[in-house]
């Protein structure tokens, strides 16, 4: 007998069409001789979209962004393509000196990607046979990030990743979020609490955006803001 949750989800269609751009772009620049792409940024969904397709295929790494504004351009614009350009600098952000900081004093780690900070903490937690508990106002956010899901922007992908781990607490932008499947949304370790502090200024130290964002404790298998 197959678990329900061990199945992969078929994309919808939207899902599907992003997926063939990612695979033919990355075709593309390979047999083309390609590494690296260099974008220009306008601050609208257009170019965002872009970026996001090419760092799914060759890596934001390799993804390079320019903004050249003229007297036309609105503030906004240049807000947005500045949250784009920080979003991809921090997602290109290589994480094994991260992870080597962490691997002494780990009990668990894991990369925070399509399933969501809900999703992959979940997977602990089931691991585990515990609890977790949240400081929202604690979880680092990309710029411009809360703003957007206020607006009701969110990925297709974000009611399956509510389904199949839900989050007990109020409900809102930020707490959305904590479903949004990440392209590279950095590490998530659980490490025991007199170590806590220590690891998180070596981490802080060597440049990474660390921060403490709940506990795990003894309990049915759930996720809970405190």
């Amino acid at each position: 007998q197959i678990d329900k949750t061990d199945l992969t989800r078929l994309p919808n269609d939207i899902e599907a069409d992003y997926h063939a751009m990612v695979l033919g772009l990355r075709d593309y620049m390979a047999k083309a001789g390609f590494s690296r792409a260099v974008l220009g940024l306008s601050g609208g969904v257009d170019s965002a979209l872009v970026a996001a397709i090419a760092a799914d295929a060759i890596g934001p790494e390799n993804v390079h962004c320019v903004m050249l504004p003229s007297r036309y351009t609105s503030q906004a614009s240049l807000d947005d393509a500045r949250d784009v350009a920080q979003m991809l600098a921090e997602m290109a952000q290589p994480q094994g000196q991260a992870a080597a900081l962490l691997r002494p004093v780990a009990h668990a780690m894991t990369d925070v990607t399509g399933f969501g900070l809900a999703g992959h903490l979940g997977q602990i937690c089931h691991a585990a046979g515990l609890s977790a508990q949240l400081h929202l106002g604690q979880i680092p956010l990309y710029q411009g990030a809360a703003a957007l899901a206020g607006a009701g922007h969110h990925s297709t992908l974000m009611q399956a990743n509510m389904d199949a781990m839900p989050v007990f607490g109020p409900d809102g932008p930020q707490t959305r979020l904590l479903y949004d499947p990440q392209t590279a949304g950095g590490l998530l370790a659980a490490v025991p609490q007199p170590h806590a502090d220590a690891v998180l200024g070596a981490l802080k130290q060597a440049g990474f955006g660390a921060a403490i964002i709940g506990q795990l404790s003894a309990g049915p298998v759930s996720i809970s803001l405190l």
